[in-house]
């Protein structure tokens, strides 16, 4: 009997993506198709891909409402990059004493 690798979840995102893109196609074939135009062009913006923190960031902004939350995921280095672009945005909501303001190692901060 071959052996078969265990597959693995697809990404977040790409399950947001299929998301709307599922309501998008049912409300075409439902005749709703204000809904599903809104729907299909949600699943259009989620498909965009950044090459860095900064461009995933402003496709996720462009693709969000003020009631929405952007979660940013990934390797240690590309949370500290968030939290230091945040902290640049917002810092009265970190401690006067975190490491984000005693960090050497700033870089690129991510614009709005």
């Amino acid at each position: 009997m071959p052996q078969t690798k265990p597959s693995t979840p697809p990404p977040f995102d790409q399950g947001i993506f299929l998301l709307h893109y599922n309501r998008g196609r049912e409300a075409f074939q439902e005749g709703r198709y204000g809904e599903a135009r809104n729907e299909l062009e949600k699943a259009q913006k989620m498909a965009q891909v950044g090459e860095r923190l900064q461009d995933a960031y402003r496709i996720a902004k462009s693709c969000v409402t003020r009631d929405d939350l952007i979660c940013i995921t990934g390797s240690i280095f590309v949370v500290a990059q968030a939290r230091r672009a945040w902290a640049a945005r917002h810092p009265e909501a970190f401690a006067a004493d975190d490491w984000v303001f005693q960090d050497e190692t700033a870089g690129e901060i991510v614009p709005d």
